[in-house]
């Protein structure tokens, strides 16, 4: 199941290997950066329209959700184990 962290988790590491600022992201989202910073703690989630335009100039972010979800998941089935050390 999709969860807001999931979304908050894929907006931050997307933005962040774009190299984007949040006031560049809510540009693109046509949001304000109240907003966008809103959709990236978790606060809330975009809308479809907002969604449509970031999945659109993002393309990685469907992929980066994905992600965000089967890490949450694992870690919640207790499934994913560091190395020894803790190092990863």
């Amino acid at each position: 199941m999709l969860s807001r962290e999931d979304i908050a988790s894929a907006l931050r590491s997307e933005r962040a290997r774009q190299r984007l600022s949040r006031a560049d992201a809510a540009l693109e989202a046509g949001v304000s950066p109240s907003t966008y910073g809103r959709w990236e703690r978790g606060e809330s989630c975009p809308d479809v329209i907002s969604w449509e335009r970031l999945t659109r100039a993002w393309p990685g972010l469907t992929m980066a959700v994905a992600a965000a979800t089967r890490l949450r998941q694992a870690e919640g089935a207790g499934q994913l184990r560091l190395p020894e050390g803790g190092e990863t």
